[in-house]
């Protein structure tokens, strides 16, 4: 069996186990994921909540490294990981000083 494959379809049968079809996925509902997955990072990386753990704290900054995988969520997420990149890191470095700040008992 010959399928047809493209960004915006899925082949169906790795979910229904061999079924001859599949589904079409609407583009902008996957780009809306993978922003929520970057925005969720990003949250974790500069604004951790009493939740998040250092280790969770940890993975979003490292999330955010030019690296391949990096680079394919922004892709899925129809956004340049080039541009976003230093926007993050200056809003980790803020978050930084501001905790440095904070333990000092500096009030802002």
């Amino acid at each position: 069996m010959t399928v047809h494959r493209s960004l915006s379809t899925i082949d169906a049968d790795i979910v229904t186990g061999g079924a001859e079809f599949f589904e079409e996925l609407d583009v902008l509902t996957c780009q809306k994921l993978w922003c929520e997955v970057i925005r969720d990072a990003f949250n974790v990386a500069t604004q951790p909540r009493g939740a998040d753990t250092l280790n969770e704290i940890l993975v979003a900054r490292e999330f955010f490294r030019p690296t391949a995988h990096f680079h394919t969520i922004c892709g899925l997420a129809g956004i340049d990981g080039d541009w976003i990149l230093p926007v993050v890191r200056k809003q980790m470095y803020a978050a930084d000083v501001m905790a440095r700040m904070a333990r000092r008992g500096v009030k802002i």
